[in-house]
Formats: structure tokens, C-alpha cells, sequence
């Protein structure tokens, strides 16, 4: 989906919603675009970069379900329609700022306007990272969001109870949208923008939401990030690049500790070894 949807993006889409539906198993990726500020997307060359493209994956399925033109006033209004507030556990609701939800008590609540980045809690990736943050507990903790996209993460670690939150990302709309969504749901986050930061001190979580290219080629920043016995969350993992990834980390002082697996994405949690342990 990855692909597809930077495919996307290049046309300076105004507005992308990927959505994991539990129930078909499917992924539908919805996209709105300005007609007048943006090249039109023709059928025909939609269907032939995804056919080229899943000529590569024989056991991947697409179907275009429509290609419609609506009002230019309309389009704003359809884009907000599509996202709706989600639970991702029993204890983590994610809402947009324009939608009203009751919480419970016993509820966090996390508000979130994409805009151009990643990280809304629907795509299936982001919704894993989230049950790994709680399934790690991040009171008290030092906790690093890298590749910070919406903010969503570090959003969710600081209403967790971490003792601080570090964000970081290379995209400067990203840091933009990150910027808005921590003054939304009023939290202390640092938010940086680099494209090889390292945390210093390292860190007793770091969250890395990325792709597996990006895990490899950022590995030395996220290890010399994590503290010793520190966990790691690496997510963005298409389950046909699992066997890639664990190939990959073998020779690494990691303990893969757990892992959440979707219809068509897998995210690992790590433990870091001390030096004399591995």
C-alpha cells in the first residue's frame, strides 16, 4: 500500500485515507485531489501503474472501485466524512478534531488531523504501534517517535504517562501537522526535524513507523537512540518482507519480545540487549 499510496501523494493529493477494514480484510485507499491545482488522474493510467506494480506481489489483488469528480466545494466536506472516530484497544480511541466523542473515564483519547501525513490510527501499521505502546507501558518512560508523521505516536506515549516525549521527522508538513496536533490534545512534546537524529540520552522507547527500507537504512540512529534493555517498536513491515526483516536483525542485540500481525503488515517489539548479553 505503501507504494500506492506515495504514488498518490506526488500529485499533490489535498487529501488520502487509508483504511484497513477488519471485516474483508481489505485495503481501501481513498484519494482527493484539487482538479484545478493538481495534473488529473486519468483511469487508464491509475490501472496501469498499479498492474505494473502488482506484477511484482502475484498473490496481491487490486480493483479500482471508482473514479469520480465532485464539487470543488464538495471534496473538503467528502474527505472529512471518511474518517470517523476509531478504537484501537479498549483504552485508545482516535478521533479528528471535527467529530464529537464521549470518553469514558477510563479512556484515552487522542485527536488527530492528518492532513499530508501519515498517521491517522486507521492504516493498520500505525494501529500497531499504538497496541505496542501500551503493551509496553510508557509511564515514567523516555520515549522517541521517529518518522513522526501526524504526531499520533507521541501523542498517545505522552497521554500514557512518558516523562518525555521526543518526535522527529524529515517532512516539513509533517512537522507542521505534528506541530497542530500536540497543541490540539495539549501535550509537551519535542518535536525535531532532522533527517540522522540520534537521542541524546538514548531513550527507554523508540517507535520507528516506518517502512523496511527505512528500519535498515536508519538502523544505527534508532539503536544508538534506545538505551540497553530499552524496547523497540519496528513497524511498517509488509508480511511478505517478514522473513527479509528477521534475516536482517538476526546478527542485531535484539530480542524480538512480540509481535502484531495483520492481513498485510507486521510490527515487531525488541528488546535491546546489553553488550554482554548478545
Amino acid at each position: 500500500m505503501e507504494v500506492f499510496s506515495n504514488f498518490l501523494l506526488e500529485r499533490n493529493t489535498g487529501g488520502l485515507v487509508i483504511d484497513d477494514e477488519k471485516l474483508s480484510g481489505q485495503t481501501i485507499i481513498t484519494a482527493y485531489l484539487h482538479p484545478q491545482k493538481d495534473k488529473p488522474f486519468t483511469q487508464k493510467e491509475i490501472n496501469d501503474f498499479f498492474s505494473k506494480q502488482l506484477s511484482l506481489f502475484p498473490d496481491a489483488k487490486y480493483k479500482l472501485i471508482s473514479l469520480d469528480y465532485i464539487k470543488n466545494d464538495d471534496w473538503l466536506a467528502g474527505w472529512k466524512e471518511s474518517f470517523v472516530p476509531i478504537h484501537v484497544t479498549d483504552k485508545i480511541v482516535v478521533r479528528p478534531s471535527w467529530r464529537h466523542y464521549h470518553v469514558r473515564t477510563d479512556e484515552i483519547e487522542i485527536v488527530i488531523d492528518p492532513k499530508m501525513a501519515f498517521g491517522t490510527g486507521h492504516h493498520q501499521s500505525t494501529a500497531q504501534c499504538l497496541k505496542a505502546l501500551e503493551k509496553i507501558g510508557c509511564r515514567g518512560k523516555r520515549v522517541l517517535d521517529y518518522g513522526c508523521g501526524t504526531g499520533i505516536l507521541a501523542i498517545a506515549a505522552s497521554k500514557m504517562g512518558a516523562a518525555e516525549v521526543v518526535a522527529v521527522d524529515i517532512d516539513r508538513e509533517a512537522i507542521g501537522c505534528a506541530k497542530e496536533n500536540f497543541a490540539l490534545n495539549n501535550v509537551d512534546v519535542q518535536l525535531i526535524r532532522a533527517s540522522d537524529f540520534v537521542a541524546c540520552p538514548p531513550c527507554d522507547i523508540v517507535a520507528a513507523n516506518l517502512s523496511i527500507d527505512q528500519i535498515i537504512e536508519l538502523y544505527n540512529e534508532l539503536d544508538e537512540s534506545l538505551k540497553d534493555e530499552g524496547f523497540i517498536i519496528f513497524s511498517g513491515i509488509p508480511c511478505q518482507d517478514r522473513q527479509r526483516f528477521l534475516d536482517y536483525i538476526n546478527d542485531k542485540p535484539y530480542i524480538l519480545k512480540d509481535d502484531l500481525t495483520g492481513s498485510e503488515w507486521i510490527s515487531y517489539i525488541g528488546l535491546k540487549q546489553k553488550p554482554n548479553q548478545s
